[in-house]
């Protein structure tokens, strides 16, 4: 996947206020000599290793996890905290957790719910377009990651997540929320 496209991905999660961690991570698939596994390593999946690893929770708790940060978010009454991450600021998970459908599936159920709450709550005619764009966008974005799951590298899934990220509308979309923020919420 490319650097855009992780950032594009990123980015979706960070809208969210679900910090992924370091992009930057090895592609070594071994540790020599018993190193132990850091944030920057890329951790083998269950079925690679053979055994659990702790650091890789369950589609399952991962999918509640984040379902209870989009559950906090849409209860919070300020559109200000949301978009500037107030509301969540000191959460974070470990992003091997997006290895799951389950996990992935609520990221992007989750964003819809927030993006329709911010919609609600801001009631701005020149915002509201932005917001829906936005929300279209990360659905198809998350959805794109989650065909290329499988084959995290592929470069035709860099290259639709690089599509809806430089068009137009996404661009100009980013644009008008960010002159909103600034004007609202200093």
């Amino acid at each position: 996947m490319s650097s855009r496209a992780r950032r594009s991905v990123a980015a979706v999660a960070l809208a969210l206020a679900l910090p992924l961690g370091s992009a930057a991570c090895s592609e070594t698939r071994t540790l020599e000599g018993g190193a132990e596994a850091t944030s920057t390593t890329v951790r083998l999946l269950e079925e690679e290793r053979g055994e659990f690893d702790e650091g890789l929770r369950t589609g399952s708790e991962a999918a509640a996890e984040i379902q209870r940060w989009i559950n906090d978010l849409v209860t919070e009454t300020d559109p200000c905290s949301i978009l500037s991450q107030k509301v969540v600021q000191d959460r974070s998970f470990d992003p091997t957790v997006l290895a799951s459908a389950a996990a992935r599936k609520a990221l992007a159920e989750g964003y819809v719910q927030v993006i329709n709450h911010l919609v609600a709550l801001i009631d701005d005619p020149a915002v509201t377009p932005a917001l829906v764009v936005q929300r279209d966008s990360a659905t198809e974005i998350l959805d794109i990651v989650d065909r290329y799951a499988a084959n995290p590298t592929s470069r035709e899934g860099a290259r639709q997540i690089d599509a809806v990220t430089a068009a137009p509308a996404y661009v100009e979309a980013e644009a008008t929320i960010s002159r909103w923020v600034i004007s609202n919420c200093g």
